[in-house]
């Protein structure tokens, strides 16, 4: 209710709609997003052979991200988070299977804690030309102004709960 009413004082219903709409973690999402600028693939070292690799990665919530593209809360300027999964799918990534806590630590074994499996698809830099690093490095999103107002809804409802408790 505090989130239909913070949407109908920023004179916008149809956003109040679209945020009860989203799943905890869209919302989460958008809350972490904030304002800026997002790479999406994520840069990391990892070993392999005992050799040091750097690769890039998908994040594992890319579905969270797909959420709040659909719903026209995010966006990127140069394609759509499916276009750029198929992108980096082409260059043929390999994938390394994570296991989630439910601490929220990430390992590459399971354990009896282990709540969440995902799979990681990853791409080896020194394998990659200039032109598909530059591209891949460079690919992020933003909130739209959708996504801002969005913000700013859910952070004056939040608000205005926990200031009439």
């Amino acid at each position: 209710m505090e989130i239909e009413k913070s949407a109908k004082q920023a004179g916008n219903r149809e956003l109040g709609n679209i945020i009860q709409n989203l799943s905890e973690n869209g919302i989460r999402k958008l809350l972490t997003l904030g304002s800026g600028f997002h790479n999406i693939a994520l840069w990391h070292d990892y070993e392999e052979n005992n050799l040091l690799e750097q690769s890039f990665s998908l994040p594992y919530d890319i579905e969270v991200l797909k959420e709040l593209e659909n719903y026209g809360l995010i966006r990127s300027e140069n394609m759509s988070l499916d276009e750029f999964i198929s992108y980096f799918k082409n260059l043929k990534p390999f994938e390394k299977v994570w296991y989630i806590d439910s601490n929220g630590s990430y390992n590459v074994s399971p354990n009896l804690d282990q709540t969440t499996k995902f799979i990681e698809l990853s791409l080896t830099v020194s394998q990659l030309n200039e032109q598909e690093k530059r591209t891949i490095s460079q690919y992020g999103i933003e909130l739209s102004e959708n996504g801002k107002k969005a913000f700013d809804i859910i952070v004056h409802a939040v608000s205005e709960q926990i200031r009439n408790k």
